[in-house]
Parts: structure tokens; C-alpha cells; sequence
């Protein structure tokens, strides 16, 4: 578990928060961990701009996603349904975010076989 990128830097109770985190969800904690690592380097402050869709055209809005598990609204994640609600998390702490996007998030995605969490 530790050899995932950044989770050894973490203090305990953030990893203990981790650990349990992905028994609720019933994914193994390296999963969950890895990632978490892969979407946002473990940066709780992470934000994601982009310009343009896929298409080339403009986006109403350059903001996608923000916080460790790089949150958007395309989540459907309740309590998240407009940019700058999504956009707050990342000025949340580690700990707020894994009990109220990833744990939730993961939650509501549990049981989808090889689907990204944020795929719903």
C-alpha cells in the first residue's frame, strides 16, 4: 500500500482515513489510492482547466474538475451540481474530501466492474 505515489507522505490518521474509506466501498486500498495519486498527485487544492471540448469549441466555462479525485459535475455526486460547488473542494482539506466526495463518490459507483468512478 504504500508504494503508491504520495500515500507514504500522508500523515497516519489521513492513511487510516484511507483504509477505511476503501473497506466501505469494498475496493483494495491501493485502488482506491492509486487512483487518487493518478488524478490529482494526492494535491487536495488540484484544479483542472481546459478551453476547448473534445470538438474545438469553446467551453461556457474553462473550470473541470477540482480536489483529489478531480471532481466535476459530470460526477452527478449530490451536492455538486453547478461549477463552483465542485470547484470548492479543492479548498478542502484531504480528510473533508475523503468523507464527502471520495467516499461517496466511490460508494455510488460500487459494483461497476472496470468503470472509472466519475464514468456514471
Amino acid at each position: 500500500m504504500l508504494a503508491v505515489y504520495g500515500l507514504k507522505n500522508l500523515p497516519a490518521s489521513v492513511v487510516r482515513q484511507v483504509v477505511a474509506t476503501s473497506q466501505i466501498v469494498g475496493v483494495p486500498v491501493d485502488t482506491l489510492a492509486a487512483v487518487i495519486a493518478h488524478e490529482s498527485g494526492w494535491k487536495p487544492h488540484a484544479l483542472y482547466f481546459r478551453d476547448k471540448n473534445d470538438d474545438g469549441t469553446t467551453r461556457k466555462t474553462s473550470f473541470v474538475a477540482a480536489g483529489l479525485c478531480q471532481l466535476t459535475t459530470a460526477a452527478h455526486l449530490e451536492g455538486f451540481d453547478t461549477w463552483e460547488k465542485a470547484k470548492a473542494v479543492a479548498s478542502w482539506s484531504v480528510e473533508r474530501q475523503l468523507a464527502e466526495v471520495v467516499l461517496p463518490l466511490w460508494y455510488k459507483y460500487r459494483g461497476l466492474s472496470g468503470a472509472h468512478p466519475a464514468m456514471g
